[in-house]
């Protein structure tokens, strides 16, 4: 009886997964959703099958597609709102089936493609996403308290490396013993360092680049103190305790593969597209590990590159990448300015005058201001004060305002 029982909840369970699973079978160019799976085949005349979602900027997508006939080798490719080439994986690296695997952190907002093709056969397309988290910044010298326990469980700090220099990231824990798991992953999602307990005068050290990563943690709720982080450059100096092994990520040689001859720049690592030849410019784009960019021109210095991103243009530093192709007689191009904000400030100055003495209907009370300009507008509120012998009927005011000028 035991044993009916047992079997008959086993069932019951595996029925309840099958009906958790939303199994549907798409055609080509049908419109996905995250959390999707799909049923599609290829043969001999559809050698690859083309599928769409929807995604925003900073969505971290995870596309996963599985050959579920014998001797179907899939392969994925993910393309932009523009039609280009963002991430492709043929097999995973961490089994020894034949199923290909991406993920991709999207850099903007539009509808994207899914290319699968392969042999012949059934395959099985999964897509996911974590959403964009809520990322805190960490500046430059600018130590950032993270207190314990976590008032949001997913809490992400970022921090930009230097094209010039080593970045370090530090970490003091109190108390010291605090066991906590914290993980730098680049802006893919990629893990490039973790540590885990005796996070007390801990130090990590990145390659020079110009890449944002993220720092994300695994605490349990019941670990009370705080962690400190602080953003520095140069090399990992000793304290007043012992110092503790450094670990140095530089991002592996990497060969780029011009397109069509023309001048085109890739890196190992991710990489950014700013706004503007400086680290001053905003940053437009993270651009993929391994994809190539189209050159159009260069900085006067020749120490950034004009690109074209997602149809836009944009900004590389030339020491952060390699590059391929014609680039010996690029146009230099001149940026825009970067954008300042303008306000329109109003000062109040409110000048105090007091008179001592017996006031009359006649007298008159002037005081005398000095305003100093920098503002648009200056607005003067005379206020005044009166030790009075009678009681008068009005008073004339009449202020006079001296101007300086800068």
């Amino acid at each position: 009886m035991k044993k009916r029982a047992s079997v008959l909840a086993l069932v019951l369970l595996l029925a309840a997964l099958i009906s958790a699973v939303t199994l549907t079978t798409a055609q080509e160019g049908d419109s996905l959703n995250y959390g999707s799976v799909v049923l599609g085949n290829l043969d001999a005349q559809t050698t690859s099958a083309q599928y769409t979602f929807t995604g925003i900027a900073g969505d971290r997508v995870t596309v996963t597609v599985s050959g579920a006939t014998a001797g179907m080798n899939p392969s994925v490719t993910l393309l932009s709102p523009t039609g280009e080439t963002l991430a492709s994986n043929d097999d995973s690296l961490f089994d020894f089936s034949r199923n290909a695997v991406l993920t991709y952190r999207l850099p903007a907002a539009g509808t994207y493609s899914l290319i699968v093709s392969g042999t012949a056969g059934a395959f099985l397309l999964t897509l996911d996403a974590n959403t964009a988290p809520n990322m805190a910044t960490i500046s430059l010298n600018q130590p950032v308290t993270v207190n314990l326990p976590l008032t949001e469980p997913g809490q992400v700090f970022a921090f930009n490396t230097s094209p010039a220099t080593t970045t370090t990231l530090l970490i003091d824990a109190s108390p010291l013993g605090i066991d906590a798991y914290i993980e730098v992953v680049d802006f893919n999602g990629r893990r490039i360092a973790s540590l885990r307990g005796d996070l007390d005068n801990a130090c990590l050290s990145f390659a020079p680049g110009d890449e944002l990563n993220e720092v994300r943690f695994g605490i349990a709720p019941n670990v009370t103190g705080s962690l400190m982080l602080t953003l520095g450059q140069g090399t990992c100096l000793p304290g007043t305790q012992p110092q503790p092994p450094v670990a140095t990520f530089a991002p592996p040689v990497f060969q780029v593969t011009p397109i069509n001859g023309a001048c085109t720049i890739g890196s190992a690592s991710n990489f950014n597209v700013r706004s503007g030849p400086g680290l001053q410019y905003s940053i437009l784009f993270v651009w993929a590990a391994r994809q190539p960019l189209l050159v159009v021109g260069q900085s006067a210095d020749g120490q950034w590159y004009a690109v074209q991103a997602y149809g836009t243009p944009g900004w590389v530093s030339s020491s952060v990448v390699t590059r391929g192709g014609a680039c010996d007689q690029l146009p230099v191009l001149t940026p825009q300015p970067p954008l300042t904000a303008t306000t329109t400030a109003t000062a109040t100055t409110t000048a105090t005058a007091t008179a001592t003495g017996t006031l009359t209907a006649t007298d008159e009370v002037t005081p005398e201001l000095t305003v100093t300009p920098g503002t648009p507008t200056t607005t003067t509120e005379p206020t005044i004060e009166v030790t009075p012998g009678a009681s008068p009927t009005s008073e004339t005011i009449t202020p006079e305002v001296t101007v300086l000028p800068v």
